[in-house]
């Protein structure tokens, strides 16, 4: 981490040292979970109403902690021996904790010189990061957010990562609701920002596909005409976005500034193209080949190539970058179990358009049956059946050879399934993650490839462990 101070970060929050040896004193590290804190470092004791960090100060001590962060309360009286038992270690007492997180991250982000590159959007959004991380790392040290960390805690936890020596940072926008990306933007105020798409991922906690073109559009209104802007050329909402910035903007796309041209996909679905920019009024052709599945991820890479090049990324990173990406967890991972069974295990989440790229890459992969095993999407609000009877009719379309639906939706796609031509005996609604693996142990085979989806919170990773 860059070197904090006591004082400093005092300062920046707006608290009140009531412990401490100095206000110099530095900490290595910033922890926010007592268990895993380390030597030197500054804790900080989050309130909760399930779990309060304030009640796990005392562990955070005894692992070497230097500093602590916390709102005052009677209830920890903890909080009130460390001025006078525990001298050495800073006590920094403030209104807001997590408030006090974020400001630490706006002050590593001023004292840093690293340029730093934003991603938000509908879909894609963190498969994009990871391939513009991949990208930056061939140019020079980049940290980028661990997995989807791209909230009001995860977003300053990337910052905390920060090194004197970085030269790139990666971070990712998710957002509930409006006004939250114009909250993260005042921590990260990226070189280059990206909006992969719009589409209908929390459509229940936004009401219309506007309102969340709405609440991603804060990125661009809160750039500057100093920064950089990488939009879709394949997005409608992409003019009225362009209407609201003054950034300098990039398109990416069919037909673009970055465009692509030569496409194809090898027997395991991962894509061969090429892609084509110019940068400093030279035209680049740069060959790509994927490691990943999937053509929609022909999109990402475009929109990883453009920010890249946009913070002085050289074509030949762009190539070897994309080339070694590693996505992050439960995304378009392929694997083969000891059967022989294919397994594409894509289950962090779900939205209608990542379902859709889903089951167009299950067709794509080379095996002698196609399985799916989908889950609900979750905050479709309105739009929700219809959104699942399409994805039953998508199963049929992609020749589905067999398909077992989990969840309180599993009838509508179902029932879209077999309206769209799969037989009635090739659909399976099993009652529990247990049941669907026992169909599946038996009916899985060499060749076979299957596809497990669903929102994050229908766990069916555990159907992943338990085929694999």
């Amino acid at each position: 981490m860059i070197e904090l101070t006591a004082g400093e970060i005092t300062r920046e929050c707006g608290g009140h040292m009531t412990s401490g040896m100095s206000n110099m004193t530095a900490f290595t590290g910033i922890s926010t979970d007592s268990r895993t804190t380390n030597v030197g470092d500054l804790f900080i004791a989050f309130p909760g109403a399930q779990t309060d960090g304030r009640a796990h100060i005392e562990q955070a001590v005894d692992r070497g902690a230097m500093g602590i962060i916390a709102q005052p309360d009677e209830a920890f009286p903890f909080l009130k021996t460390i001025p006078e038992m525990y001298t050495h270690i800073t006590l920094i007492e403030v209104d807001d904790a997590l408030k006090a997180y974020q400001d630490i991250a706006r002050l590593i982000r001023r004292k840093t010189e690293a340029r730093v590159v934003a991603v938000t959007g509908s879909a894609g959004k963190t498969t994009t990061k990871d391939m513009i991380a991949s990208i930056l790392s061939f140019t020079g040290p980049t940290v980028a957010a661990s997995g989807n960390f791209n909230n009001e805690l995860g977003l300053p936890a990337t910052f905390t990562a920060v090194e004197e020596d970085t030269k790139f940072i990666v971070v990712e926008m998710g957002m509930r609701g409006p006004g939250q990306i114009t909250e993260l933007m005042t921590i990260a105020r990226p070189h280059t920002g990206v909006i992969t798409n719009i589409g209908d991922s929390h459509m229940e906690l936004l009401g219309s596909r506007d309102n969340i073109a709405a609440a991603k559009a804060e990125m661009a209104e809160a750039m500057t005409e100093k920064t950089t802007l990488v939009l879709n050329s394949d997005d409608p909402y992409t003019p009225k976005i362009k209407a609201k910035t003054t950034a300098t903007l990039i398109t990416f796309g069919p037909a673009a500034d970055v465009t692509v041209g030569d496409i194809g996909l090898d027997e395991m679905a991962r894509a061969s193209f090429t892609i084509r920019a110019v940068l400093a009024g030279q035209p680049l052709e740069m060959p790509v080949t994927l490691p990943v599945p999937g053509a929609h991820n022909v999109m990402n890479a475009l929109a990883a190539a453009a920010a890249a090049l946009s913070v002085g990324a050289a074509p030949s990173d762009v190539i070897a970058g994309l080339a070694a990406v590693t996505p992050s967890a439960n995304r378009m991972a392929v694997l083969v179990n000891a059967g022989g069974t294919t397994i594409l295990n894509d289950t962090y989440n779900a939205s209608p358009a990542a379902m859709e790229a889903a089951l167009a890459t299950l067709a794509a992969l080379r095996g002698s049956r196609k399985i799916a095993v989908l889950g609900d999407m979750l905050e479709l609000g309105d739009i929700s059946e219809a959104a699942h009877q399409a994805v039953g009719g998508l199963c049929a379309a992609n020749s589905v050879d067999m398909l077992l639906v989990l969840g309180d939706n599993a009838a509508v796609v179902a029932a879209g399934a077999t309206a769209g031509g799969l037989a009635p005996g090739a659909v399976f609604a099993p009652q529990s993650l247990e049941e669907a693996c026992e169909i599946l142990k038996r009916e899985l085979g060499e060749g076979d490839v299957v596809l497990v989806k669903a929102s994050r919170a229908l766990g069916l990773e555990r159907i992943v462990e338990c085929i694999k």
